[in-house]
């Protein structure tokens, strides 16, 4: 597979798992504020929403990783001369 295609990959990745992120922000945002609103005795209490962010940290700089490595194999392809390109 070319450098190209392996950081297209990548990207793809990221934008997957950014929006994956956003998702999950949004609906527990969506959560906390319909916690808020609910009657004092129904309420949850906030340990109830804790989430894995260790997790969210660690595939976020996997994807920066990867995102790395592939970009500066597509800076050296692109700098190669052209007969090494094929």
């Amino acid at each position: 597979m070319h450098a190209l295609a392996k950081l297209h990959d990548v990207q793809r990745f990221q934008a997957t798992v950014t929006e994956s992120v956003s998702m999950w922000s949004q609906r527990l945002s969506e959560l906390h504020a319909r916690n808020a609103a609910a009657a004092e005795d129904e309420r949850l209490p906030a340990s109830e929403f804790i989430i894995d962010t260790d997790l969210q940290a660690e595939l976020r700089e996997e994807g920066k990783r990867r995102a790395a490595i592939v970009s500066a194999a597509a800076r050296r392809f692109v700098t190669a001369p052209s007969w090494m390109q094929q």
